[in-house]
């Protein structure tokens, strides 16, 4: 009889702990030798032992209808997400499709620059002529433009890349 009230007092000990979780729990023992827990003290006279309770999680005990919840809000996230990927996707495509004309643009502007104009030749004295210092810094200037469209079409690619 003595062991199943223990049994049945730490089966409501068990049960109740959630809602003792935040008070103070006491442990001693009555006349007969019965271990008592309890969230008021002995009376007095008495020793007691206080315990303290783990923290329990709060998310152990969800009704389906909060597990459902949950899983439409991580479902939300999970979509919202995507959803950002995609248009992130979708702004690099159209970025690397316009550097891409760019480019086109500039490797036409490098061989029209390549031809020289009036005005970039200078006679030399015996005969002949040379190109000016103008014409190659011209050049300079349209080959550079192509390299840095290049690479800049190289980063979009790996971004876009990554985003696979």
């Amino acid at each position: 009889m003595k062991h199943k009230l223990i049994i049945v007092m730490s089966l409501l000990l068990l049960c109740s702990a959630p809602l003792l979780a935040a008070d103070k729990v006491y442990k001693w023992r009555n006349e007969e030798g019965t271990v008592i827990f309890s969230d008021t003290p002995p009376p007095p006279g008495r020793q007691a032992e206080e315990i303290d309770l783990p923290d329990l999680p709060t998310n152990t005990l969800q009704t389906p209808s909060q597990q459902r919840q949950q899983l439409l809000r991580k479902s939300r996230q999970i979509d919202n997400r995507l959803e950002r990927q995609q248009q992130q996707r979708q702004a690099l495509q159209d970025s690397l499709a316009q550097s891409r004309k760019e480019l086109e643009q500039a490797r036409r502007a490098l061989e029209q620059a390549k031809q020289p104009r009036p005005g970039d030749r200078r006679a030399m004295v015996g005969g002949g002529s040379r190109l000016v210092p103008e014409y190659f810094a011209r050049i300079k200037r349209r080959e550079e433009e192509v390299k840095r469209l290049e690479q800049h079409i190289s980063d979009l690619e790996q971004q876009l890349n990554s985003l696979r």
